[in-house]
């Protein structure tokens, strides 16, 4: 007897179709699991991507800019005479704000000047 083998359609018994229901609900939890682990990999990978972008852009302004604000240490200098409130960088000496005495600062010259 000769035999040869040919494709054709093979269907499938309970028992298979019930192997085969299972093997396939596994694998599509498998792949919902990598999926979420995936998610979640790209979600850690643009927050690092996001923080090195935003401080790339800091350092760029203030290369740009040449400077950055900050609180610096200032000594208040009060000049009755041109009747002016300034304040002085601790470091550089530098006047780095200057606005006319108030009305309660000009009154308190005068009760100093009593005493």
């Amino acid at each position: 007897m000769k035999t040869t083998k040919e494709y054709v359609k093979y269907q499938f018994s309970e028992d298979e179709l019930k192997d085969l229901s299972n093997s396939m609900a596994r694998k599509v939890s498998e792949k919902n699991e990598v999926e979420d682990q995936k998610k979640s990999v790209n979600s850690d990978f643009k927050a690092k991507i996001d923080g090195a972008d935003a401080e790339i852009n800091g350092l760029a302004r203030k290369v740009q800019d040449k400077y950055e604000m900050r609180y610096m240490e200032c000594e208040i200098i009060i000049d009755h005479k041109k009747k002016k409130v300034m304040s002085e960088r601790l470091d550089t000496k530098e006047i780095v704000r200057e606005r006319d005495m108030t009305e309660d600062e000009l009154q308190q010259k005068l009760f100093d000047e009593k005493k």
